[in-house]
């Protein structure tokens, strides 16, 4: 576009900055309109985004893909009446040949996010994301910042309610360890640190129960974790490993042997130990604050986070 200014002019400068915050201003306008129209569709019902495992997203509206509906309820079959955790759940559906969407291959936090995912039980919750700024077009999730809108009975459900609500409930009792903490919130001093000498992976912390009924815990290769054994899979790819499992005791054992042959300043040492420890505590207590600002951490309740709701034929506001 020609706005017919000479650079050469001594107010160029000046006239360029003002058209420019004018263009700004407009882009800005703009954003916000195009925003308002989004959430006047989103609480009419109109779905926002791309079709997902289950569903068909055409013309704003969710249909049952029967194909993939098949895989989602064989799914929630087997975290709530079978009692399987994500790893053997996507284990089991990568041995059986059965393909993800939009992935190569099968993991855990892919099932989690079925496991999650209210729309299954014929829910809908829009507004996970936002765009802060409208220069940029960058997407956050949305932790509270922005109100959610909930859509009740919004389309034809997969599963029932009390499907969805039961598997969800066994996965918040695993992720709470004994002392009512959650398990995952931090690494472990020996996360990252132990490689199997047999495949090379790292090893990764698993509870386990002695028949005594007590919790331990032990470390364990995980590709041996993730596929078990070795064996050949339905493509002919070798997987699994047979590397051993080690208690935590014996890893805290061999690595007092190790320290006690080293030679170092033991008060440079504690202070670093003492600020390692301290900024680990600092992130956990960040972790735990995002985890509860987080909406979909535990499903899709919002506690204490006014959205608009709406059941089949009504609108207004309520609380979650």
């Amino acid at each position: 576009m020609n706005d017919n200014i000479n650079t050469l002019d001594g107010d160029a400068e000046l006239r360029l900055a003002i058209m420019s915050s004018i263009a700004q201003e407009e882009s800005r306008k703009t954003s916000e309109r195009v925003k308002w129209g989004q959430r006047r569709q989103m609480e009419q019902g109109v779905v926002f985004g791309r079709s997902m495992l289950g569903y068909d997203i055409r013309d704003g509206k969710m249909y049952i893909n029967e194909e993939g509906a098949q895989i989602v309820r064989l799914i929630f079959h087997k975290a709530a009446e079978e009692g399987k955790g994500t790893r053997v759940i996507a284990r089991e559906l990568q041995e059986a040949g059965i393909a993800p969407v939009r992935a190569r291959q099968w993991q855990s936090s892919v099932i989690l996010r079925i496991l999650r995912n209210e729309k299954y039980c014929g829910d809908l919750v829009q507004r996970k994301t936002y765009t802060p700024d409208y220069l940029s077009h960058d997407k956050k999730y949305n932790k509270g910042e922005e109100d959610f809108i909930i859509l009740q009975n919004h389309h034809p459900p997969i599963i029932s309610r009390e499907l969805f609500e039961r598997a969800n409930r066994i996965l918040d009792a695993r992720a709470v360890s004994q002392d009512g903490k959650p398990k995952y919130s931090k690494r472990y001093p020996f996360s990252g640190k132990i490689k199997c000498a047999r495949c090379g992976c790292s090893y990764v912390a698993r509870c386990r129960k002695r028949k005594d009924g007590t919790v331990y815990r032990a470390w364990r290769c995980q590709e041996a974790n993730k596929n078990g054994q070795p064996h050949t899979d339905v493509d002919g790819n070798q997987i699994g490993c047979s590397g051993q499992s080690i208690p935590n005791e014996d890893v805290i054992r061999i690595m007092q042997l190790v320290m006690d042959r080293l030679h170092f300043d033991h008060q440079e040492f504690t202070d670093g130990l003492l600020q390692a420890l301290q900024d680990a505590c600092t992130l956990e207590q960040e972790q735990l604050q995002d985890r509860r600002r987080n909406p979909h951490a535990s499903g899709w309740k919002i506690p204490g986070r006014r959205v608009l709701c709406r059941t089949a034929g009504q609108n207004g506001d309520c609380k979650r």
